[in-house]
């Protein structure tokens, strides 16, 4: 009887629910047996009674009857897996977002404020200075050449460059930033050029030195690799940065929780790109996506994740809540207590902060599919394909306003040519 049971369940359960829902519900309602048998004496003699020792029919429709009621439980808590997701997202009351809002717009305007700054310490190495008409880069570069041409031709055979010479401890104080990783801004770059102009102009870099090495052409070396270093540096921390401001928050009004910036970057994507509308148009995408047998299970698999996450997270809140509860009203140990109260928020925040890595991968998932199938949707709604950027921003546009707003435009439709 029991493994005609599970086929049937099989058949009728999908992959998506058992993972994102049955199976955190099963845990869920295992962990809180356990926690009962554990603390609570009458529940423990209980469960001895009636699950420990039972006969082989009594136990077959017992295990029967607690997987229909996990299975019942678990498709419930899977229709409340959208409102739990909101929650998460921060789509609260107006006075709640209030409370919780402060602390993210804090951390977008201080990823801001550190864009505005390499954005200008980028300026600074890149932006040619009236009147000159080179980059500050490539001047670098060639002052260091020239000054190297002119102690040779000046100086030739004569080397007194040491490694306590100015230029060589400027030098050493730019790869001790670039050991740490740190960006070198146009000032320190500056000096350090100075100092070795004036070590280049006065020494032959091709002589050997007074320690028998070739100092001087090895500072010159590093500098140049260092000038290098500090260009490509502060155009890696600008696309890092920038990035971060897109896919951490996007561009509208922040959100008072993580997941929640994190999901408005989608539809931020979606409009900065396209103008488009990607909340009132996802579902209709969505016919066009699975259409796709490659790409229709990655969304799928990304989704499965984010919600096996999300049920972890609030199960793991709502474990805290009751045991917490429980636990203080039966007066158990102290060492329980707190191992509750304080280990639950732990493990639900350890929890939200994977849940929230997740949803960054399943929101560039979506911003893909926005890419791909846009145009699949238009050819679906039976629109005509459009012929440029700009030309598509106007058919979005107008879409938006005649599904949102209902205003009174007229669109010419485009039949497949075997209708």
């Amino acid at each position: 009887m029991l493994s005609s049971l599970l086929t049937n369940l099989q058949t009728l359960i999908s992959g998506r629910f058992v993972i994102s829902a049955f199976f955190p519900i099963l845990t869920f309602w295992i962990l809180n047996g356990a926690m009962a048998a554990w603390l609570n004496a009458p529940f423990r003699a209980w469960f001895k009674k009636v699950i420990a020792q039972p006969t082989v029919g009594q136990s077959s429709f017992i295990l029967a009857t607690l997987l229909i009621g996990t299975a019942l439980s678990a498709y419930l808590y899977s229709a409340l897996l959208p409102a739990i997701q909101s929650i998460l997202e921060g789509r609260w009351p107006p006075w709640l977002v209030r409370l919780f809002l402060p602390p993210q717009v804090h951390q977008l305007e201080m990823i801001e404020e550190q864009v505005r700054k390499i954005r200008r310490l980028r300026g600074g190495l890149e932006n040619p200075i009236p009147p000159k008409t080179k980059p500050p880069f490539q001047d670098w570069r060639d002052r260091l050449r020239d000054a190297r041409r002119r102690g040779h031709d000046s100086h030739g055979g004569v080397n007194r460059f040491t490694r306590s010479s100015d230029g060589a401890i400027e030098v050493r104080k730019l790869e001790t930033l670039r050991r740490r990783n740190t960006s070198i801004d146009a000032a320190s770059l500056e000096r350090a050029v100075m100092a070795m102009v004036m070590g280049l102009e006065n020494n032959d870099a091709d002589a050997v030195g007074p320690a028998g090495g070739y100092d001087l052409e090895g500072s010159r070396s590093a500098l140049r690799e260092l000038i290098d270093y500090a260009v490509d540096h502060a155009k890696s921390e600008d696309m890092r940065l920038g990035n971060k401001v897109r896919f951490s928050f996007g561009l509208q009004r922040p959100a008072p929780t993580l997941m929640g910036n994190v999901a408005n970057t989608i539809q931020s994507y979606a409009e900065q790109r396209y103008k488009l509308n990607f909340e009132v148009f996802w579902t209709r995408m969505q016919r066009a996506i699975q259409k796709d047998k490659d790409f229709g299970p990655i969304l799928q698999q990304a989704k499965t994740q984010l919600d096996f996450l999300v049920s972890c997270t609030s199960l793991t809140v709502v474990w805290w809540l009751v045991w917490s509860t429980s636990l203080a009203s039966m007066k158990a140990g102290r060492e329980h207590f707190l191992l509750v109260a304080v280990g639950g928020p732990i493990m639900a925040y350890a929890w939200y902060r994977i849940a929230v890595a997740q949803y960054r991968t399943f929101a560039d998932v979506l911003r893909t599919s926005i890419d791909l199938f846009r145009f699949d949707m238009l050819s679906d709604l039976h629109f005509a394909l459009p012929a440029d950027v700009s030309d598509e921003r106007d058919v979005w546009e107008t879409l938006h306003k005649l599904t949102q707003f209902a205003e009174p435009i007229n669109l010419h439709y485009q039949h497949p040519k075997d209708r």
